[in-house]
């Protein structure tokens, strides 16, 4: 009977070792990334005839885990003349403890003038940023934003 039970738990011990081994390998196992990438482009219409001030485009949704970027843009604004800022949070969801993915968030603005500014952030782990790009329209017209998700993971 004392036999059959080491038997038993020497067995038991080498499939507990090889469950662990074999969630270590998966865990940290160089595994192929993928990127995806969202691109959104809209208009911005400069005039004396709105006032200046903050504007918010829309939002930005990652999860490099569902490999998954999703953008939801205000399209076709309009700004006055002067300084202005664009504002847009960049929501990163789902975070893996050692996933190693990540998701990035650009945001480019120009004015009629083809003055251009952008900021771009990187989010490693949940949670949100918000991406804010000022800049001065000095004449009417046309300018515009585009918007870039991607997630890595």
């Amino acid at each position: 009977m004392k036999n059959q039970q080491r038997i038993l738990c020497a067995g038991v011990a080498i499939v507990v070792v090889a469950a662990l081994l074999a969630t270590v390998a998966i865990t940290f196992w160089p595994h192929e990334e993928r990127a995806y990438t969202t691109v959104i482009e809209g208009k911005i219409f400069f005039s004396e005839n709105f006032s200046h001030g903050t504007y918010n485009l829309g939002s930005i949704v990652t999860d490099p885990e569902k490999n998954k970027t999703a953008i939801y843009p205000d399209f076709n604004l309009s700004a006055g003349l002067g300084r202005n800022t664009f504002t847009l949070p960049c929501i990163r969801e789902h975070d893996g403890i050692f996933d190693g993915s990540s998701a990035f968030c650009t945001l480019n603005i120009w004015t009629p003038s083809g003055d251009e500014q952008s900021q771009k952030i990187s989010l490693d782990r949940t949670g949100t940023e918000t991406l804010s790009v000022s800049l001065v329209a000095q004449q009417s017209g046309e300018g515009g934003f585009r918007i870039t998700a991607t997630s890595v993971g």
